[in-house]
């Protein structure tokens, strides 16, 4: 989404597409959809990085990739280090990224037991690094 140069973004919109995001994900899981699911987590953690880095600086980042926005907010927060440093986490964040790429290019699926702990990763870690505590 570029936004025209005389106008600035609503962090409050991809807020917004960050929530519609996550519900999204939970609802396509729960109808079996996992690839579209992966894709909708994906696009809720972007949103929701995006939505951060729109408040720090009111420009909107020009790319899809997670690990290229975090590098914006890395050095902002200790909870956003611990993020981004702690392997476990980055791995997480890895797979949901690849979860968006791969359909894209590959014949792909997933099974429940790859997409459901990427949920609770991006419900229980992911969010709370980004104080998003109820995104319901």
């Amino acid at each position: 989404m570029k936004v025209p140069v005389d106008q600035k973004p609503d962090p409050e919109i991809l807020r917004h597409q960050s929530r519609f995001c996550l519900n999204e994900a939970q609802r396509l899981i729960g109808e079996g959809k996992l690839v579209l699911a992966a894709i909708a987590l994906h696009d809720h953690c972007e949103y929701l990085l995006k939505y951060r880095i729109c408040l720090m600086t009111g420009k909107l980042p020009e790319t899809r990739s997670i690990r290229a926005l975090l590098q914006f907010l890395r050095g902002n927060s200790p909870i956003m280090e611990r993020l981004v440093i702690d392997r476990k986490n980055f791995f997480n964040l890895v797979k949901i990224e690849k979860a968006y790429i791969y359909p894209k290019f590959f014949a792909t699926s997933y099974s429940p037991e790859q997409i459901i702990p990427l949920l609770e990763f991006t419900r229980d870690v992911f969010d709370k690094a980004l104080g998003e505590y109820s995104v319901a």
